[in-house]
């Protein structure tokens, strides 16, 4: 059953906390029945003296007393440590999730994951926080009830028992006969809710080029598409689910109706009491009503199952490999080894690839679009592993070093650059959360952003919007490099970094980068052959392998693809 599957993610103090908060739950339920056996005594009582004395009725004033105290108190100490333990276990677990999607390789958050990931993230995981904090609690409430009042209508009257249960294997055989069709509605309808999260990212985010287009909502015809899917399988699954709980609650209703009709027949010819007769009556309204419960919780668990298998599957995708004792590489050059690499099976990007990335040198990567520049930088920075092959750091493999002791050796200065919804000041500080305001000053100075930073309201404590949206492409670019030179790591790669920098503020850039490189190794890529005609060494890549590798003069001076691309940039 899925609730425990979600249950068995719970542990340490908070799965004892929980078991104990179902176990006060099952009390509390419990006490829920001492009034309905409080009712039948009064009703006996009652009818059997005609005027029975106070002090007759106070025993059962007690007990019901006791049974409404009893429910009071095991009701507010299991609420309490189910919301406390529930909610404090999904911390955890939230934080723990993250841990895991950061040790993930990158290839996996595509654009199309992003979407996933959100829907996951809001509204899976939140559900499964649910049954923590609150659907334990009601299932538990839901199916002991009905097995108390179930007992306690056979003890009271078997017959009138039997009635009122006996239409309830019918009322389940609905929800067991449209489960199948209604599970893979939710699927649909989950499916279509990821797709509607991933649709909209991409609407928003291409908000700017849909405006100069003329575009509307109603022209953007991938989202209206995903809406459309949305609200046929939203409307598909509620009817399906619609159908099953009126089918459900009519076959209950039947059971009723058994239920009265035996129980007048019984009354008037003197086969049962009239207190037992009015407490049954009373009882099977108590006996049905969570029993209706249950089936909601059952159709429930179907969202839940969903839910739960997709925050499953991505627990279970393998992350990076981590060394138990990482090692210290003694230099700073990167080599790669007969390196290959797919991001998909069958569709090798990397072919053999060997290069050396000497030591306090610049080395530039050029080629045509897909010729796996970018990969290049990703496997040095081991944001994926190579498939056969080794890329090493002053001789040690990367893996042998770990993702953490690369991370803490690599700055990186990325095509697409990522900005917190936080201050200037802060984002540059990423670089080094521990730096001084001096400090990240002085990188903002050397990154040529002193100018544009003091231009702003509040200067380097002015926020930079969500994804940097009041900074435009060129400023975004210099912050990133700030927060490098920041880091002041001894690897240094710039992936299209110059790209959207204007011409003066290059020339500037220029003159820091010369400063910056001294004792550094540099990977850069540059779609510019301008920004890399001082660089030490110059890879030209085709087709996932390195063609021509030297310096500019040398590569200008050489018939081949570099030449051909210089001629090409000189026009």
């Amino acid at each position: 059953m899925i609730f425990l599957d979600i249950l068995r993610l719970a542990e340490g103090v908070h799965a004892r906390r929980l078991r104990l908060a179902v176990a006060l739950k099952v009390g509390e339920t419990l006490c829920a029945a001492v009034p309905f056996v409080v009712l039948w005594g009064m009703l006996e009582l009652i009818l059997r003296l005609d005027r029975p004395p106070f002090e007759a009725c106070l025993p059962w004033l007690g007990l019901g007393l006791a049974g409404l105290l009893g429910q009071y108190l095991f009701g507010l100490f299991a609420a309490r440590l189910a919301f406390t333990h529930g909610y404090g276990l999904m911390a955890d677990f939230r934080v723990r999730f993250a841990e895991h999607l950061a040790r993930l390789p990158s290839g996996f958050f595509t654009e199309a994951r992003i979407g996933e990931l959100t829907s996951l993230v809001s509204d899976s995981v939140r559900m499964i926080e649910d049954v923590f904090t609150h659907l334990v609690g009601e299932l538990v409430a839901a199916a002991v009830l009905p097995l108390v009042v179930g007992v306690l209508l056979l003890w009271i009257d078997w017959r009138m028992g039997l009635a009122a249960l006996v239409t309830v294997p019918l009322a389940w055989a609905v929800p067991v006969l449209v489960g199948r069709a209604f599970n893979r509605l939710v699927g649909q309808r989950l499916r279509s809710q990821e797709e509607i999260a991933a649709r909209l990212l991409e609407y928003i985010d291409g908000m700017p080029v849909i405006r100069a287009h003329g575009m509307g909502g109603g022209h953007f015809k991938a989202l209206e598409a995903a809406m459309r899917d949305f609200r046929r399988a939203a409307l598909r699954l509620e009817a399906t689910g619609g159908l099953a709980v009126i089918g459900f609650a009519v076959a209950l209703e039947l059971g009723f109706v058994a239920l009265l009709g035996l129980g007048t027949y019984l009354l008037l010819g003197g086969g049962i009491a009239g207190a037992a007769f009015l407490t049954v009556v009373v009882l099977a309204q108590k006996f049905y009503a969570p029993m209706t419960q249950t089936a909601m919780l059952v159709a429930e668990a179907a969202f839940l199952s969903r839910a739960y298998q997709r925050v499953r599957a991505v627990i279970d995708l393998p992350t990076m490999p981590e060394p138990a004792l990482p090692k210290s590489p003694p230099g700073h050059h990167l080599t790669f080894e007969r390196v290959d690499f797919a991001y998909r099976p069958g569709r090798p990007v990397l072919h053999g690839l060997s290069a050396t990335i000497p030591a306090g040198q610049v080395t530039a990567l050029v080629g045509s679009s897909g010729a796996g520049k970018s990969t290049v930088v990703q496997l040095a920075a081991r944001l994926f592993d190579p498939d056969r092959g080794s890329v090493r750091m002053g001789g040690v493999d990367l893996r042998e070093i770990g993702s953490e002791g690369v991370r803490a050796r690599v700055a990186m200065v990325l095509q697409e650059v990522h900005l917190l919804d936080d201050t200037v000041a802060e984002n540059i500080r990423l670089g080094r959360p521990e730096a001084s305001d001096a400090e990240v000053r002085r990188a903002a100075r050397a990154a040529q952003c002193e100018a544009f930073i003091e231009a702003l309201p509040a200067g380097y404590e002015t926020p930079v919007g969500e994804a940097g949206a009041r900074l435009s492409g060129g400023e975004k670019q210099r912050l990133s490099i700030a927060r490098a030179l920041l880091k002041d790591a001894p690897i240094l790669i710039m992936d299209e970094s110059t790209a959207a920098i204007d011409a003066e503020t290059e020339l500037a850039f220029q003159r820091a980068f010369e400063t910056l490189r001294q004792g550094r190794t540099v990977l850069l890529i540059a779609h510019r052959l301008s920004s890399v005609v001082r660089a030490d060494q110059i890879l030209v890549m085709s087709g996932g392998r390195i063609c021509e590798r030297g310096t500019h003069a040398e590569l200008v001076a050489r018939e081949g693809p570099y030449q051909r691309l210089w001629q090409a940039s000189r026009f």
